[in-house]
């Protein structure tokens, strides 16, 4: 990976809050705000930073991470760019809203449109799109067949990183006293929070009721309520908390459930468990974005089948490495940095 040449921070802190007026409101409804700050205030003195840092640079193309809702007015028309998506977010958006609700307020729908609005306003000014799965490249296209082209560029991990943090399962059959379910995820994210409690309250049970000893690891900031309440219940269910490091504790886990029912993006989650040799058992919508196939490099259920199909890998070890294995390879072979190298000429549009 090449070094950073230059680095320049904007600390958020940086920009208290200064209003809340209604004139404000009305000029944030006329005009998206540009940067990730409270204070509209702040827009002329970030603009100003960001104007000298590309002056100082002059780069051949920008590539804008991270940005779903309008592009910088400094960055217009000066450089060739490259939006760097990470999710159709106004759909994530509208999946989000609608998960608890049969009916949206007026409210709801009209923040809804602007934010679709103004997402497909920020990709049209660019040069180019890039998308994390060919799923999302389909849903862009549907919403307006007058973007810029459009390149799936997935999103991927440094494999090497993962050498020595492999799964404990390294050979067929199970001799551990403590066979091992897991999860990764923020929870302060609702569809985290979600598939955790389906996990505790469903899954775990489901397995625990026939492997005795069985443990449900969940790992992750910003645990709910209800998951630290269940784990001071039942000490075969341990809440982690953040953690300094993921892979010392993906070593733990010898399979990795993801019963995720609303979200977007690629679940990096199931590629560094790809990455550690653990089997994974998803739903459709937790796999979404991973070109894995069902039966051989992961397993696909319901969340309502995923206790029992959790249990059948726990209990057939040569059938959990074999999906380990293939799901290795797959990761190695299309998520992995190295495989993506020869292709980023590609994907920036230089060749």
């Amino acid at each position: 990976m090449p070094k950073v040449a230059s680095w320049t921070h904007v600390d958020a802190r940086d920009f208290p809050i200064r209003s809340h007026g209604m004139l404000p409101r009305l000029l944030r409804l006329a005009r998206p705000r540009e940067f990730p700050v409270e204070n509209d205030f702040a827009t002329d003195d970030i603009s100003q930073r960001l104007l000298t840092v590309v002056r100082n640079v002059n780069p051949q193309l920008i590539v804008v991470s991270h940005w779903h809702n309008a592009l910088p007015r400094v960055l217009r028309g000066r450089h060739r760019l490259i939006a760097d998506t990470h999710n159709v977010e106004s759909l994530l958006a509208t999946h989000l809203a609608c998960a608890n609700k049969s009916r949206l307020t007026l409210r709801q729908r009209f923040q809804l449109y602007q934010w679709r609005r103004r997402e497909l306003n920020y990709l049209k000014q660019t040069d180019r799109i890039w998308v994390t799965s060919a799923e999302d490249a389909h849903i862009f296209r549907q919403m307006d067949n007058r973007l810029p082209p459009i390149v799936v560029w997935p999103n991927a991990i440094d494999l090497e990183a993962f050498d020595q943090f492999t799964s404990r399962d390294d050979n067929p059959g199970y001799a551990s006293s403590h066979p091992t379910i897991g999860f990764v995820g923020y929870y302060g994210y609702g569809p985290n929070a979600a598939a955790a409690k389906a996990l505790i309250q469903d899954i775990h049970p489901r397995v625990a009721s026939a492997l005795r000893g069985s443990r449900l690891l969940l790992i992750g900031k910003g645990p709910t309520e209800f998951m630290k309440r269940s784990a001071l219940q039942d000490p075969n269910i341990i809440v982690t908390g953040e953690v300094d490091d993921v892979r010392e504790y993906l070593r733990d886990i010898d399979v990795l459930a993801v019963p995720l029912t609303t979200g977007g993006g690629t679940r990096i989650k199931i590629l560094e468990a790809f990455a550690s040799r653990i089997a994974v058992v998803s739903t459709a919508k937790g796999a979404e974005g991973i070109e894995a196939v069902a039966g051989r490099d992961i397993e696909i259920c319901s969340v309502e089948e995923m206790g029992d199909r959790c249990l059948e890998l726990l209990l057939d070890g040569f059938r959990r490495q074999r999906q380990a294995r293939a799901a290795f390879a797959l990761v190695k072979e299309r998520y992995s940095w190295r495989s993506l190298e020869s292709q980023l000429l590609g994907a920036l549009g230089l060749l």
